[in-house]
């Protein structure tokens, strides 16, 4: 055996293995040849005994002895013709025989010899076939692939790169469904390899595949309108899970896989997901008997009341009146009143009526069954029908707030934004009664803000920003206090500065110290006149510092210590005094003359006579060195509430006055000149607002104040606006919590935690669809858009829209905020 082996190659046993004579077919050879030969002599001695017979009929009389001779010849020659074959057929035997068995002797030895052979190409076939089927296994339960969808890989065909293989069809769709490029493209490599097709991973893979497969099957069930009881639906899933193993294991063309491997590993894989099926089937099932069986004994109840009411429906509660039953005709009793088909109290009285104890005795559900819970369900029914009320009253009284708001705000439309921009006092009166009609003690949001817009509220915030400047001056009197008759709440606020004020400026330390300080600029000896108007502007400043530090400490020496070392400071810089002029105050007057609008010269002249003494007691002499022409335009920009010229500006600040005070001042000097007083100046301001943008300062932002300034002045700035006109932004952004009215509301209940949502109210229609359009294209869930019967609201018409956050987004300030910044991005809106 040896020296075969040593001459094998592999395949060199398939391709030229001996094969074992059929021993089998020669002996079914001469088996038939025996038994035809057998055949020929039964026939040979038939055919004797018929000559035999023939020659008795024949033979008659006389010729019986001659026939009988010839008979007994004949058959002698018959008989020995016979001999002569068996005794052929006996030789033929005994040579076959001794032919076998030296056959079977050649047989056997030459079985001896082959069977080892066959036995080792058998071996390493069987264990070829195991390793490239188990490592197919394996690629296939890495790829994720079913028995169809091994086939279709095994199909692809061609020398492919692994870029190709990657863009090829079936492959597109395979990673489409989640699976990984690279697990198919070693699963390709080997479809040529035993097992590809037929092995444990492809047949667990299919299986599995029955899982979302039932899943997928349920729900098109429940979209079925002809499936409407469990057991239509039961019977069509079986349909499909057996029409699914039918097809699931079978290629196109008949083939199927490995039947002993179905059953072992994809049977309990497929036959657990159809088993879990069913129970939910079973589920559903007994949830359905439970719905029936609930709605006969609802049924059962609801005859008996309306029968006889609670004490019919007691006799049903005396035959069974254990914890079940309890229970259901409470369930009974408390949808019945939230339905309205029942009241609360006649609910409540089913647990007061007698009905007939276990022993024939009259008694009560309460006495019978003190401390069941279902007692205290019917009770609290009635106790929620009472809360309900209560909710309906205050339901109605916000209804009535926002009717009454409506109502106001209408009207304060009418008398502000398409009025003169103001309220007066008869038509506070007006909107007060409104206010009135509300629930008791109702304040109205935009009542309290309109206020602020009243001519006595303007009047007043101009007269608070005059006394400011004065008492940021320090420059403000008690007779400047005073002298206001219309607005308590402001002499009340400044009388006290005031009163300080002059408290320090009287003291006898005051006057030193600005002398100090006038002293300290013009002690140097790089100044060659102590006159100069640069010595004198600087004098000023330090002078305007003294006093702005004076009002802060309330403490003249720290406040005149502080000024003298800045000024020592500034001298020992070598640049701070240049051909004897302050070199600051130079390139201020500079930049002062052109912002002024004025030469260089002029403005010096102007510096110069301002300080000279007298100057400031002389209005004609400040008048005409101002110019009259400058005085002019200053008087109209201030009484048509524009900007007033630069030069003027300066002045006022080297008066150290508001340049009110200043131009008041100047027209002293012009004959019969009237001063300018703030009820004028507001009339010419108010007059001055076109009608069409005094909306834009009732609720004022900074873009609508930008957008109103820039129709009434177009020489202004231009404002910039993005795609989306905002008209009202209401949510629970945090950085609002004080708005609780106009065009941003902070509204933490309706619009925030589980009610969370940002609502938009447009200009228009379509910028309210174009912002729908641009939310949902960006992923943002609109939650509501058009809502026809909220005629209260601008959903009505179409020009307002909900954006709701996502399920998943925390209940957190900070997360909120994100999103909603997040939202407001997407339109270009920037709340202020």
């Amino acid at each position: 055996m040896s020296k075969f082996q040593s001459f094998a190659t592999q395949g060199s046993f398939r391709d030229y293995q001996l094969e074992a004579p059929d021993e089998t077919a020669k002996i079914e050879q001469e088996t038939e040849r025996t038994i035809r030969g057998r055949e020929r002599a039964q026939r040979f001695l038939e055919g004797n005994r018929e000559l035999y017979l023939q020659a008795q009929r024949l033979v008659q009389g006389v010729e019986k002895n001659n026939r009988e001779q010839n008979f007994k010849l004949e058959t002698q020659s018959r008989r020995a013709y016979k001999d002569i074959l068996d005794q052929e057929y006996n030789l033929q035997v005994e040579a076959n025989k001794q032919q076998l068995a030296v056959q079977q002797q050649t047989y056997k030895d030459l079985s001896a010899f082959s069977k080892s052979a066959f036995e080792l190409y058998g071996n390493i076939d069987k264990e070829i076939t195991e390793r490239q089927t188990e490592a197919n296994t394996v690629n296939t339960i890495l790829a994720g692939t079913t028995y169809q969808e091994n086939l279709a890989i095994q199909s692809i065909v061609g020398n492919l790169t692994e870029a190709e293989f990657a863009q090829h069809e079936v492959i597109q769709n395979l990673v489409k469904e989640g699976k990984d490029v690279k697990a198919l493209w070693t699963l390709w490599k080997n479809r040529k390899t035993r097992g590809f097709i037929d092995n444990a991973g492809v047949i667990e893979n299919t299986s599995r595949a029955a899982v979302p497969f039932l899943q997928k099957a349920m729900l098109e069930q429940s979209k079925n309108p002809n499936l409407t009881t469990v057991e239509e639906k039961r019977l069509d899933l079986e349909k499909q899970m057996r029409q699914w193993m039918a097809t699931s294991f079978k290629s196109a063309d008949g083939r199927q896989l490995n039947a002993k491997l179905i059953n072992s590993i994809g049977a309990p894989i497929f036959n657990r997901a159809y088993t879990q099926a069913m129970a939910e089937f079973d589920r559903l099932e007994k949830k359905e008997n439970e719905e029936n069986l609930d709605q006969a004994r609802r049924d059962g109840y609801n005859l008996a009341w309306a029968n006889g009411g609670a004490s019919e429906v007691m006799k049903l509660f005396s035959d069974y009146p254990g914890k079940d039953t309890r229970k259901y005709i409470t369930d009974w009793a408390v949808d019945r009143v939230e339905a309205g088909t029942m009241t609360a109290e006649e609910a409540e009285s089913l647990v007061k009526t007698l009905f007939k104890g276990p022993n024939n005795e009259d008694t009560t559900w309460e006495e019978k069954f003190p401390s069941d819970p279902n007692i205290g369900r019917l009770r609290e029914v009635r106790k929620k029908q009472r809360r309900d009320a209560v909710n309906e009253y205050t339901l109605r009284e916000a209804e009535l707030k926002i009717a009454t708001e409506t109502k106001i705000q209408q009207k304060l439309d009418e008398f502000i934004v398409d009025g003169d921009g103001y309220l007066s006092d008869e038509e506070s009166a007006v909107i007060k009664a409104l206010e009135e009609e509300g629930p008791p003690g109702y304040e109205s949001p935009a009542f309290t803000e309109a206020r602020k817009h009243t001519v006595k509220a303007k009047e007043a915030e101009l007269i608070k920003n005059h006394l400011q400047q004065k008492v940021d001056n320090m420059t403000l009197k008690v007779s400047d206090v005073l002298e206001i008759k219309s607005n308590f709440d402001l002499v009340r606020a400044f009388l006290p500065i005031a009163e300080l004020q002059e408290k320090l400026r009287s003291t006898p330390t005051n006057p030193a110290n600005i002398e100090a300080i006038k002293t300290a600029v013009a002690n140097d000896r790089r100044i060659l006149n102590a006159k100069n108007e640069t010595v004198v502007l600087m004098q000023q400043q330090f002078v305007r510092e003294y006093n702005t530090l004076l009002n802060q400490t309330r403490d003249p020496d720290k406040a005149v210590a502080a000024v003298l070392t800045r000024i020592e400071n500034l001298k020992k810089n070598p640049g701070a005094i240049v051909n004897g002029a302050y070199t600051q105050i130079t390139e201020k007057i500079k930049t002062d003359a052109a912002g002024a609008k004025t030469s260089l010269q002029q403005y010096q002249n102007f510096l110069k006579a301002a300080s000279k003494p007298g100057f400031r007691d002389n209005p004609q002499k400040a008048l005409n060195t101002i110019g009259v022409e400058n005085y002019t335009k200053a008087r109209q920009a201030v009484l048509q509430g524009r900007e007033v010229p630069g030069i003027i500006k300066q002045g006022a600040a080297l008066f150290n006055v508001t340049p009110l005070e200043f131009i008041n001042f100047l027209s002293r000097g012009k004959a019969g000149e009237k001063p300018i007083t703030l009820d004028a100046q507001l009339e010419k301001l108010r007059s001055q607002i076109k009608p069409s943008t005094r909306r834009f300062y009732i609720r004022p932002t900074s873009n609508r104040v930008e957008r109103g300034n820039y129709i009434n002045n177009p020489n202004s700035v231009k404002p910039t606006r993005g795609r989306f006109n905002v008209v009202q932004y209401v949510s629970n952004d945090p950085r609002f919590k004080n708005r609780s009215f106009g065009p941003i509301v902070y509204d933490p209940h309706g619009h925030g935690g589980k009610n969370m949502h940002v609502h938009y109210e447009f200009a228009t229609k379509e910028e309210a669809l174009a912002a729908k359009a641009l939310f949902e294209s960006k992923g943002f869930r609109i939650s509501s858009f058009i809502r026809p019967n909220d005629t209260r609201s601008a959903h009505s018409k179409g020009f307002a829209l909900d954006v709701a956050p996502p399920l998943s987004l925390p209940y957190n300030e900070r997360a909120e905020l994100e999103w909603i910044n997040s939202v407001n991005a997407v339109i270009g809106y920037n709340p202020q």
